[in-house]
């Protein structure tokens, strides 16, 4: 991810071909508990469309709690194990471990903490800017404000969004030198990452859209409609599962993008990179190393 006259979109492209040039890579990094994490969706969203257009009781929230606990279990797992070993795989260029193997160690136990942490702390911020954004907001007066309030405010939202990401980029990665058997270092990384951050951010952010956005699109245009008929067939079922496991590899694929990306930064910040570069030269190898 060199920025020798190369894009923002060339440096995106250019994840994509490290991460599909052995598609195998990808499930043999996430490993058995990817397997768990979407089998445990699927049934999550079995039982969703079974119980639609009617009002769980207490028995069936409890259900849909605990299957939703599960697959948040298998899904961290499988998403801190991939983080961890494109990690190693960028610094080493072997691969760190089997399908089958467990992945998960101290250092990804640490990393798993840090995260809550940090969700917990992103959750507090969302609700205090949520109220402040309510109590500025006359809700009396909504009808009376233009369409450029409203521009205004998606503007807003944009930025925010941009700027939580830049911020999580950044602490991204300190996690990868955790995953590397560093202590934390966050204050290190972030000065380190400086020079580097806002095209970091704009190359995941593009690598992240080309996937998501299309996801979104159709998720809103196709199975909105799909779905919003008085009784649910069979073949809404299948359609509905298959979708939830498209969505299930492109989320998979979306950490592999993002877990090089942070991998090759901290590979460039300490070997001393210059400050133009997010990835030596040297780095654009056959396999993107």
């Amino acid at each position: 991810m060199a920025s020798q006259g190369q894009s923002v979109f060339g440096e995106a492209i250019n994840l994509y071909r490290v991460v599909f040039a052995d598609p195998g890579r990808i499930v043999r990094f996430l490993g058995m508990p990817a397997v768990f994490s979407v089998a445990s969706a699927l049934f999550f969203q079995l039982r969703s469309l079974q119980y639609q257009r009617q009002q769980p009781d207490d028995n069936q929230w409890a259900e849909f709690g605990l299957i939703f606990l599960v697959m948040v279990v298998f899904q961290t797992w499988a998403h801190v194990r991939s983080l961890s070993a494109w990690s190693r795989w960028v610094q080493s260029g072997t691969e760190p471990l089997t399908f089958l193997q467990p992945g998960f160690g101290r250092n990804e136990w640490n990393v798993v903490g840090w995260q809550i942490l940090y969700f917990l702390m992103l959750m507090i911020m969302l609700l205090v800017v949520f109220f402040v954004a309510r109590l500025g907001f006359d809700q009396a007066s909504g009808d009376q404000v233009g369409p450029g309030f409203w521009l205004a405010a998606l503007a807003g939202v944009i930025a925010f969004g941009v700027a939580l990401l830049h911020v999580t980029v950044r602490l991204g990665v300190g996690l990868v030198a955790i995953l590397l058997g560093e202590p934390a270092q966050f204050g290190r990384y972030w000065r380190a990452v400086t020079p580097l951050a806002w095209r970091l951010t704009g190359v995941v952010l593009v690598s992240q859209m080309l996937l998501q956005v299309p996801l979104l699109l159709c998720n809103r245009l196709i199975m909105g409609e799909w779905l919003a008929g008085d009784a649910v067939t069979s073949q809404d079922v299948t359609v509905s599962l298959a979708w939830t496991g498209v969505a299930a590899i492109v989320n998979f694929v979306c950490v592999a993008l993002l877990a090089v990306a942070l991998a090759r930064t901290y590979k460039a910040v300490t070997r001393d990179a210059a400050p133009a570069v997010i990835l030596p030269a040297g780095l654009h190898g056959e396999d993107g190393r």
